[in-house]
């Protein structure tokens, strides 16, 4: 039997969909845990969450997944996707608890189960946030292009990176961490 699947959860046959595929990911987590505790981090992780939550819903935005220190976030429209980045990134509004670092990409994922999915847009999008610094947000070509002409994104530094099982250089664009909404 596969550990990571639960007998019980019915998996879905759905045709891929697209949307934009957007990690949070908290800068030394790690950390964070080992100077203040689990107690504190749970704390602190429930206060980022509620906050985080708010931002997204406002941007139209579902959050799929927590992973104990980030979230996996999905939008249909990239430019909703994008806003939302920046707002949970830069506004001087959203309480900043921790560092964080977001990767964005915009492609095909297929339901998996209830509120799981899966897709090589969800791995690049994995690797993209790998890339991305503290503060800043990091998006693929694809979804930078597929937002610019409805979303209000900063000024960006292009660069051609390889990514871990991708099959040629990846063009992404990145929002540094001095940029302030």
């Amino acid at each position: 039997m596969d550990m990571l699947t639960d007998p019980n959860d019915e998996l879905i046959d759905a045709p891929s969909i697209t949307k934009a595929v957007l990690f949070v990911d908290v800068v030394a987590s790690t950390a964070y845990v080992r100077r203040n505790g689990d107690q504190q981090w749970r704390s602190a992780v429930r206060s980022h969450e509620r906050a985080a939550r708010a931002v997204v819903e406002r941007h139209h935005g579902s959050v799929e997944s927590f992973t104990g220190d980030g979230f996996l976030i999905l939008f249909d429209d990239p430019a909703d996707a994008v806003e939302c980045a920046v707002r949970l990134q830069f506004a001087n509004d959203v309480q900043h608890l921790f560092e964080i670092r977001i990767g964005l990409e915009y492609g095909e994922v297929l339901p998996f189960g209830p509120g799981r999915y899966v897709g090589y847009a969800i791995h690049i999008a994995s690797r993209i946030t790998d890339l991305s610094g503290p503060g800043q947000i990091t998006m693929s070509d694809r979804c930078y292009w597929s937002a610019r002409c409805r979303a209000a994104i900063p000024p960006t530094e292009q660069r051609e990176v390889e990514l871990r099982g991708a099959d040629a250089p990846v063009t992404v664009h990145v929002i540094q961490a001095d940029h302030r909404a």
